[in-house]
């Protein structure tokens, strides 16, 4: 398990094991969970957590993106391979985004297992300030309450604080209601995922 996390700490690596796990059919999921009856595609998107810069390959092209992460080699490879985008190496829950206009949309993939109930607070208010009214935020994170294998495979995640669906809804109260859906069919393995929306008032 160890040779595993210090592999993914390589952002080759970590791009090739997304891709053969099946990881863009989750973003495609996550992606139309974003999307309702006429959102305007030439949104503003801020991709928080972006890793390589993954969600591009499902994005439209037409949109506004920026994509935030603490890791320089991930935001070093994104820049490589999408050199027509904006990345850029920051905390996501500290980053000064005010040179930015309002985002559309927040994109938050694989990423609050990742961080403390304080570090999703101080998210939740980085969003609430770089967003307009009404904007969306959608999240796919593991499921802690998985069964069996799923279950199995979602607690060696190397993410310290896997939570219940409830436990993130309450997490992103802040925000806004949250509508959660629950998924076990994104990956070529057996995994629970939790998708979970937020339409900022």
């Amino acid at each position: 398990m160890i040779a595993a996390m210090s592999l993914l700490e390589s952002p080759r690596a970590f791009a090739l094991m997304n891709r053969l796990l099946g990881g863009r059919r989750a973003h495609r999921a996550l992606i139309a969970w974003l999307d309702p009856p006429g959102l305007d595609w030439q949104a503003r998107v801020l991709d928080l957590g972006c890793g390589v810069g993954a969600l591009l390959n499902v994005l439209p092209h037409d949109v506004h993106y920026l994509g935030i992460d603490q890791d320089a080699a991930y935001i070093e490879r994104a820049r490589r391979w999408y050199p027509d985008r904006d990345f850029r190496c920051a905390d996501v829950t500290t980053v000064d985004l005010s040179d930015q206009p309002p985002f559309d949309a927040v994109v938050v993939s694989a990423l609050l297992h990742h961080l403390d109930d304080a570090g999703i607070a101080a998210l939740c208010r980085l969003v609430r300030r770089v967003t307009r009214p009404r904007a969306r935020l959608v999240a796919i994170d593991p499921d802690l309450a998985a069964p069996g294998m799923a279950g199995w495979a979602v607690r060696a995640d190397r993410g310290m604080h896997i939570r219940s669906a409830e436990r993130y809804q309450r997490l992103l109260q802040a925000l806004g209601p949250t509508d959660v859906q629950r998924r076990t069919d994104l990956l070529r393995i057996p995994y629970a995922h939790i998708l979970l929306r937020v339409t900022l008032a």
